[in-house]
């Protein structure tokens, strides 16, 4: 599976989640990819996904979205992730 986390260098919310998701890539690195999109450089990407706002986290299973979250919400990034797991 793969976890698409979008992000831009400006956006303070994405700078507060990183190191937890940095924490959370090493603890679930044996069934989740991690991939750190940035917004800015990637607008196709998070177009296709229908990206609004950051950081917003995609878990994707054979190339299909089965979960999304919005926000820096440390918690509910943890839920995700450990309900796919």
């Amino acid at each position: 599976m793969i976890l698409a986390y979008f992000t831009a260098k400006w956006c303070g919310p994405c700078q507060h989640i990183s190191p937890i998701v940095s924490e959370f890539s090493d603890k679930f690195a044996e069934k989740f990819e991690f991939l750190k999109i940035d917004l800015d450089e990637n607008e196709e990407i998070s177009d296709r996904f229908n990206v609004d706002c950051i950081p917003t986290f995609l878990v994707l299973k054979n190339g299909e979205v089965v979960e999304t979250l919005s926000g820096a919400n440390q918690k509910g990034l943890q839920t995700i992730l450990e309900k796919n797991y």
